[in-house]
């Protein structure tokens, strides 16, 4: 846990406090962001989000949003992409 942060923000904050409860989502304490998380094309990508920007709450929210879209994206791109193979092939006449 990042105490600095933590004796910043006020003594309401606890450990669990840094833990988002969503798959792909984490706290940086490196960058002091909330981290969403996801593979793309076989690499891991990640999209930060500042609290100094947004606050520790709205950061850590974001985060988890921008994860949903992410895994939406995928999951829209997986049932097109099985739609296509699912298609059978014409006979040749």
């Amino acid at each position: 846990m990042d105490t600095q942060l933590k004796k910043n923000l006020g003594t309401n904050i606890d450990e669990e406090d840094f833990k988002s409860g969503y798959k792909g989502v984490g706290w940086c304490s490196k960058r002091r962001s909330w981290a969403s998380y996801w593979y793309s094309r076989g690499k891991v990508s990640c999209e930060y989000f500042c609290i100094e920007r947004y606050g520790f709450e709205e950061a850590k929210q974001l985060a988890i949003a921008y994860r949903k879209k992410k895994e939406k994206s995928r999951l829209k791109y997986q049932k097109s992409k099985s739609a296509v193979k699912a298609r059978p092939k014409k006979k040749a006449a």
